[in-house]
């Protein structure tokens, strides 16, 4: 696809990276939980997070990269999730995974 300066995606792009140059995130006053595909993992685990939140930083790492993670190890992510949850949690929560399939539109 040709981006013309006129298109409003080419704008929205436009934007998108002017946001990301100036912006300047503040220290959260909690605890971050990061979720990181075992591919970005390799390069930085942390992608760049440590040092934002006053309670510290949890990285877990899920296998895939950018492209698998959700489709081929989905189920992987949501159990990283219910750990995360579990350990914030003053009850765990207990259920099972079962694999779904989901139907394509």
């Amino acid at each position: 696809r040709k981006l013309y300066e006129t298109d409003s995606f080419y704008q929205a792009k436009v934007a998108y990276r002017r946001q990301l140059y100036t912006h300047t995130p503040k220290r959260y006053p909690g605890r971050i939980t990061l979720l990181v595909n075992q591919h970005e993992a390799s390069r930085r685990p942390d992608l760049g997070w440590t040092g934002f939140a006053d309670k510290g930083l949890d990285v877990h790492i899920v296998p895939g990269d950018h492209d698998s993670v959700m489709k081929v190890y989905a189920k992987d992510v949501a159990q990283a999730i219910l750990r995360s949850i579990n350990q914030a949690a003053p009850e765990p929560v207990k259920r099972k995974l079962e694999r779904t399939e989901v139907q394509p539109a």
